[in-house]
């Protein structure tokens, strides 16, 4: 059955991604407990500050929010932060109301490659 893939056999394979024409080699054999020993505990939060206020004829509101994840591999090779800032503002008068709304979102991903060899 190769639902799990090769059996481990101990062979040399290539291993990793090709860089400056070069691919290291290791032996293809089980190695104890190596994913708990690799993979750590992921987090995901989200900060948020808004303000607002106004009187009869004013009104506006800002907010701020910030979305950072960090996944399952070692260091920051998996991560993904968002910033995003929102206003809006409106003013009335007797015969004409003006109202305005800007929101500005940034962010920044790093993925990991998927696959191996030249299917990364």
């Amino acid at each position: 059955n190769g639902n799990w893939g090769p059996r481990y056999d101990g062979q040399m394979r290539p291993w990793g991604n090709v860089v400056d024409n070069s691919q290291q080699v290791a032996p293809f054999s089980y190695i104890e407990d190596r994913i708990n020993d690799f993979f750590e505990y992921g987090l995901n939060y989200k900060n948020s500050i808004s303000a607002y206020g106004g009187n009869a004829n004013t009104d506006y509101f800002l907010s701020f929010t910030q979305n950072s994840v960090d996944g399952i591999y070692p260091e920051d090779v998996d991560s993904y932060d968002r910033y995003t800032i929102s206003t809006k503002a409106s003013h009335k008068t007797e015969k004409l109301k003006v109202s305005t709304s800007i929101n500005f979102s940034t962010e920044k991903t790093n993925a990991v490659p998927m696959g191996q060899g030249s299917s990364a």
